[in-house]
């Protein structure tokens, strides 16, 4: 009895197998041989081949690797993968941040002669801010969390994509929320305190 193997990579399944002497499958056109030893990579596998070439001088030439580059290699197509999701991950979020910025910047913007009135009547600076500041963050408090459900919802129907990393990872989430707010509160203060500097008289006349 041997422990499990996974032959096709870590994401693979264990599959039932058998071992056979060697004398028993001489059809097989090529083999593995897996050695184990305290010597360093280098001389261990320049005593495996002068071994292999005394016993067998006639064989053909043999590749010789470590099983560490052999996962590596299994795992290239992942890892390009795990790459390109990660390109695009980030190009989606400076594309939401940019959005995000756009559009609470606009809005902010769009009430300038409101703020004015509000301030005209007897409101506060701090308290137009204070007063932009939460809508900003109220909207973007209803996005993230519209935002956060539909990520979980796609990250459960993309978990067999991963391996060895939980579907819902909670940090880059909160990360990426946070973020998402300091870019919605600097989108909202700018206009919001550019508009606190107009003269409340003007706001009036405009109106």
């Amino acid at each position: 009895m041997v422990s499990d193997t996974l032959p096709n990579g870590p994401e693979s399944r264990s599959l039932p197998q058998f071992f056979l002497p060697q004398s028993q499958v001489p059809w097989t056109a090529s083999m593995d041989v897996i050695v184990r030893g305290a010597q360093d990579r280098l001389s261990l596998a320049s005593n495996v081949r002068s071994a292999i070439m005394r016993v067998s001088p006639d064989l053909p030439r043999f590749e010789i690797s470590t099983v560490e580059s052999q996962l590596e290699r299994l795992g290239d197509r992942r890892r390009f993968q795990t790459w390109l999701l990660s390109v695009f991950s980030t190009i989606a979020f400076l594309l939401a941040a940019i959005g995000t910025y756009g559009l609470v910047s606009y809005s902010v913007a769009e009430r300038t002669n409101e703020l004015g009135i509000r301030m005209a009547l007897g409101a506060s600076r701090m308290d137009t801010l204070r007063l932009v500041l939460g809508h900003a963050i109220k909207v973007t408090g209803v996005g993230l969390f519209v935002g956060s459900v539909a990520a979980l919802a796609f990250s459960r129907a993309a978990s067999g994509l991963l391996f060895g990393v939980s579907w819902a990872d909670g940090l880059t989430m909160s990360l990426t929320g946070v973020l998402l707010l300091f870019v919605s509160l600097a989108a909202a203060y700018v206009p919001a305190r550019r508009a606190t500097k107009i003269d409340p008289i003007i706001a009036l006349s405009s109106e």
